[in-house]
């Protein structure tokens, strides 16, 4: 039996509080705190920054108030050097009730910052049962 599988994840999230991440400590609390329904995917950054980055692909973040009043209003947001000016203030200033802070929704499992090693260990002792017990099945 031969299989083809083509999968993968983004785990980037898992991270974001490990001693080693450079998100800035400011915004751990809000990450700690956050839930799934807190993130939201949007391209409104992207917008407000100026970045080139093709309009089919956004990024999932967590709730903010520049990303509730933005998402859905780029066409406008591109156009608003107030609002782009304020986005690119807040991110300097660590204010996150507008500054956006890159999440999946996996941010829900986020209880403690924990070195990225203990992170990795057990995203490896994860993989590891979850291989075995697929193998068992497909030897049956």
């Amino acid at each position: 039996m031969q299989f083809s599988i083509e999968a993968g994840a983004w785990i980037g999230t898992a991270f974001l509080v490990c001693p080693e991440s450079l998100t800035p400590e400011a915004a751990h609390p809000r990450i700690l705190r956050a839930k799934e329904t807190d993130t939201v995917y949007t391209r409104a950054i992207d917008v407000a920054m100026g970045y080139p980055w093709p309009s089919k692909f956004g990024e999932r973040v967590l709730r903010s108030d520049f990303i509730e009043r933005w998402t859905g209003e780029e066409e406008d947001l591109a156009h608003n050097d107030e609002a782009r000016q304020g986005l690119s203030r807040a991110k300097k200033d660590d204010d996150f009730t507008l500054a956006e802070i890159d999440a999946g929704q996996g941010v829900r499992v986020l209880k403690s910052a924990r070195p990225a090693s203990e992170i990795v260990r057990d995203f490896s002792a994860g993989a590891v049962g979850l291989l075995s017990r697929w193998a068992e099945t497909t030897q049956n």
